[in-house]
């Protein structure tokens, strides 16, 4: 019995090795069986979100496109009233008017190409005008510096002919009393 035990120990040992590990394998199955789950959740998540979007973006494109479609059908209405008009050779009225209007244009632009040289001619004139009164003030300032230049002259030498006028007439002051108290001596 005993090599008996030792083979029935050994393949109970081998069979809880195996229950064991498989348990094991088990856990690490559930672990990430958990973890795959949560991020199918999250994807599902942002796929409804992106859905959601996507929706939106669509409507947005389908009303911009029914507005160009609109448009367009509106000028091809428009080119189709031309084409019978040109093809009933109602061309020339078409024409007409757009000359018409070009004409207009022409004589606007004109008017005012005439108006802006008229302008500038002013413009020149008041720039020449205002040379000239700058040369006169100019002229005017030499004039003005010169003439402060005379007047200090003059007061300068008015001021040195007063004071020998005085000299002058001092020293005439003192002479008549000193002849008058020569005179005042003599008799008569």
């Amino acid at each position: 019995m005993n090599l008996m035990s030792i083979i029935i120990a050994f393949l109970v040992g081998c069979l809880l090795t195996y229950i064991l590990r498989n348990g094991n394998k088990t856990k690490v199955f559930s672990n990430k069986i958990a973890v795959l789950e949560a991020e199918k959740k999250e994807l599902d998540n942002k796929l409804s979100i992106q859905i959601k979007e996507s929706s939106k973006k669509m409507a947005e494109l389908k009303h911009k496109y029914e507005i160009l479609l609109e448009e367009a059908k509106t000028q091809c209405n428009k080119l189709d009233r031309d084409l019978k008009n040109a093809m009933s050779e109602n061309i020339d009225e078409i024409l007409k008017e757009k000359l018409n209007v070009i004409d207009q244009l022409k004589k606007k632009v004109k008017s005012l190409e005439e108006e802006i040289e008229g302008n500038e001619d002013d413009i020149d004139n008041f720039k020449k005008k205002i040379r000239y009164k700058d040369d006169e003030i100019s002229e005017l300032q030499i004039s003005l510096s010169q003439e402060e230049k005379k007047t200090l002259q003059l007061h300068e030498d008015l001021e040195r002919l007063q004071q020998n006028f005085n000299d002058i007439m001092e020293e005439n002051f003192e002479n008549y009393i000193k002849i008058e108290s020569e005179l005042s001596g003599y008799k008569f």
